[in-house]
């Protein structure tokens, strides 16, 4: 049990309040919830009978948020849930929303993944990409299946050709800095500067 310390308005929805628990936001609700369930300051409530009232009553309209969040691009689940949380909205409306987007394969993390490293593999390394996307919350087993397919040494090929101006060391360091390992960046750079040393010769 937890007493509500305080029901404000929310600033870009007057239709919507925030409700502190003991002093800490706790979620958004529907004004028109908290007055048909007579939710006051002071009151003592449990926590799973708010989470209730906040899916009952908000479940689609949190849905339609997380479908227009999705719109813009493709989300990871936990961006999704990350993003839920952010407006207010409890645990049980945030599981109701995914398990509806799983169902209806609106989300899908290891579309996500792939999408992602077929956008950012050209010009990132392996470790840079699994750094990102273990930040988007993909599973491990996912990322690595994932990379498997990346080639990282024409990824690297392509990068020299465009940024090499004579420096070794600072292209190997602008590698580095894109999450390419050393022995492919060596690699990859002896390739590439025997081809330029052909073409001299040629010529």
């Amino acid at each position: 049990m937890a007493v509500i310390s305080q029901i404000t308005m929310q600033n870009k929805n007057k239709k919507r309040v925030n409700l502190y628990i003991d002093g800490n936001f706790c979620c958004g609700l529907e004004t028109i919830t908290v007055l048909k369930h007579n939710l006051i300051e002071g009151q003592i409530v449990d926590l799973d009978y708010l989470s209730q009232l906040q899916l009952e009553s908000e479940k689609n309209t949190a849905f339609d948020k997380a479908i227009r969040y999705i719109s813009i691009r493709m989300r990871s689940q936990l961006e999704i849930e990350n993003y839920l949380k952010d407006k207010g909205y409890l645990q049980a409306t945030i599981d109701y929303c995914i398990e509806k987007l799983l169902d209806y394969k609106y989300i899908n993390d290891e579309s996500f993944a792939k999408n992602y490293i077929a956008s950012k593999g050209y010009k990132n390394g392996k470790r840079k990409l699994e750094y990102e996307l273990h930040n988007f919350g993909i599973d491990k087993d996912i990322i690595d299946n994932c990379l498997d397919n990346l080639d990282s040494h024409k990824s690297l090929l392509d990068l020299i050709e465009k940024k090499y101006r004579g420096d070794k060391q600072k292209i190997i360091e602008y590698c580095l800095g894109r999450g390419f390992v050393f022995s492919e960046i060596r690699q990859a750079l002896d390739v590439f500067l025997e081809g330029v040393e052909s073409d001299m010769n040629v010529e």
